[in-house]
């Protein structure tokens, strides 16, 4: 992020505040494209997907406003969610839309115009358009200039060998577009093929229309998660269970949240269970692990902490097993805090052992209070359980 601020931030700086976004939108998308550089495409969805999930949050639980914005009420307060996460998945479309090697050139193209200089967001419109060849205003205006985002709600039906699929776009809001246009594909997982196709969205309400001999499994929407956007699409469950098998991961890990609601069925437990132990992803065997936890022995849990590599489910693992085996989990956090090899599971143990440990614990604790942490996690989740221990 920083080294990228060398080339958005330093070699050119905007011409005022209100253009922040021109230095922490790129700066942040560098971030993913160094994450997938680094650790390989699927890693790198995972990054994408985090910052949309925490541009979202700040959308859902505080304010939505244009990424250009020349009102605020203290300083620094532009310095948000909706310059860093939300700027860097807009230009992530925008890179989808222009292909990589327009993206690049665009991108030089107004370094070395403006270098040393301070732009602001139309000269940014104006080289994309120049580059391009084509006007591009449009992608500016609703997702730069405006505020929100796409809200849509998806309805299939099979009738006379065609599938009709109904899109409804519901966002409301100030300064949020009414209807967006929407380049985007969508993807059928047939039993033995997946078809993809291209549509544009460009009606509050529309129809897409297309013959097929045979229902799909189930229909994926944005099936590379390109988009800013929020869907409501219903599933069967016999097409939960296949995107579960076949969706890409981050696909997985929302079939595994959605199959939460049939755990009353014992085929859903085994193949959760499975999930667990077998998906390659870990942001899968995490949401699995989240979704069966209430269903599975401690014996379970105890061999999923053991086999497990990657901190995330691991630190899942703890905090499920918490929950339902606490006198079972406080035994297998007394003996493996010291020798876990993740800070951010050691934080879960701690933390857990403030709700389950007892005043036996505290002695073992205060040396965490003075061990070094990123952001000092585990200084504050050793304070936060010292004084819980302290009260019982």
């Amino acid at each position: 992020h920083e080294a990228a601020h060398q080339w958005f931030g330093d070699y050119i700086t905007m011409s005022n505040w209100h253009h922040a976004w021109l230095n922490e939108s790129f700066a942040t998308y560098g971030e993913y494209l160094y994450s997938t550089h680094l650790y390989g495409v699927n890693e790198g969805k995972i990054n994408l997907w985090k910052k949309k999930q925490s541009y979202l949050n700040e959308y859902r639980n505080r304010y939505s406003r244009p990424m250009v914005h020349p009102y605020w009420e203290y300083p620094n307060q532009n310095f948000d969610s909706h310059i860093y996460p939300r700027g860097a998945a807009v230009l992530h479309m925008l890179r989808v839309i222009l292909g990589d090697k327009i993206f690049k050139e665009f991108q030089t193209v107004f370094l070395n115009k403006f270098a040393f200089g301070n732009p602001d967001t139309q000269d940014l419109i104006d080289v994309v358009n120049e580059v391009s060849k084509q006007d591009l205003s449009w992608f500016f205006q609703q997702w730069v200039l405006s505020a929100g985002h796409p809200q849509i709600d998806i309805n299939t039906k099979f009738k006379n060998k065609e599938l009709i699929v109904e899109i409804k776009q519901t966002q409301e809001g100030k300064k949020t577009p009414e209807k967006y246009y929407i380049p985007a594909k969508i993807s059928f997982f047939m039993k033995n093929e997946i078809v993809e196709k291209e549509i544009i969205i460009d009606e509050r309400n529309s129809i897409h229309r297309f013959p097929m001999k045979k229902e799909p499994i189930f229909v994926r929407f944005d099936p590379d998660d390109d988009l800013l956007i929020e869907v409501t699409q219903k599933h069967s469950y016999k097409g939960l269970l296949n995107k579960l098998k076949r969706d890409n991961l981050i696909g997985r890990m929302r079939a595994a949240e959605s199959l939460y609601q049939y755990l009353y069925n014992p085929k859903t437990i085994k193949i959760l269970k499975q999930t667990t132990m077998n998906d390659s992803s870990w942001i899968v065997r995490k949401s699995a692990f989240q979704a069966v936890g209430s269903k599975m022995s401690s014996k379970e849990f105890i061999s999923a902490y053991q086999s497990e590599k990657h901190s995330e489910p691991r630190k899942v693992i703890i905090s499920e097993m918490s929950k339902f085996y606490p006198s079972e989990s406080l035994k297998l956090i007394r003996e493996n805090l010291d020798t876990d090899n993740s800070y951010i599971v050691q934080e879960e143990m701690i933390k857990n052992l403030g709700n389950i440990g007892d005043k036996s614990d505290i002695l073992r604790l205060k040396s965490y209070e003075k061990e070094w942490s990123p952001r000092r996690i585990l200084k504050n989740a050793t304070v936060e359980s010292l004084s819980k221990l302290r009260d019982k």
